[in-house]
């Protein structure tokens, strides 16, 4: 049987056992899961669209469970919030849908992981990318904060997108925000 390193752990696991773990894992796994609910759903997905939900299910889960989905920088570009290693992975389908599989992540994100990308999966699955990229870079968000603050490239402070979209579910309104984290 295969056996696979376990980060966070001083031992390894075997791959028939999944990880399960809630701590933070490389944002193009994040991606990749995105990409696979969206393209199980039938929904045509670009590069633009899935940066975009990636960045919003890292900021989801900073409020509402207080820690990092993932531990890649969030960085302030001209177009909206970018993950470098997300962008490099998908740049090259440009505005294209993308057509190779995504690939689940159920074997190596935890049940919260899971749960908080398939709740921005479902809230967002109608978003075009430009109704997604204005809601993450209107004025008072965290991109344009960094942004016009600190310039382009600068890295988005996590503890800036968590006030930020603390803020934005407690407006919300509870059963929302009930339904985002359970």
């Amino acid at each position: 049987m295969e056996r696979i390193a376990n980060p966070g752990t001083r031992g390894y696991q075997t791959a028939a056992q999944p990880l399960m773990t809630d701590a933070p894992v490389p944002a193009i796994l994040v991606a990749e899961h995105i990409l696979h609910l969206r393209q199980r759903a039938g929904v045509e997905t670009n590069f633009a669209d899935l940066l975009g939900l990636t960045y919003l299910a890292h900021a989801l889960t900073l409020t509402c469970h207080g820690e990092p989905l993932f531990l890649d920088n969030v960085e302030a570009w001209a177009p909206g919030p970018s993950i470098p290693a997300v962008y490099g992975s998908f740049q090259h389908h440009r505005m294209n849908p993308i057509r190779r599989p995504g690939t689940p992540g159920d074997m190596l994100l935890g049940p919260k992981a899971r749960a908080v990308i398939s709740a921005v999966e479902d809230t967002y699955r109608e978003d075009d990318w430009r109704t997604l990229t204005g809601r993450i870079t209107a004025p008072g968000t965290p991109w344009y904060n960094t942004f016009f603050g600190l310039g382009e490239g600068s890295v988005i402070p996590n503890e800036a997108i968590r006030i930020y979209y603390d803020a934005l579910i407690a407006s919300a309104g509870a059963e929302e925000q009930s339904a985002v984290t359970h």
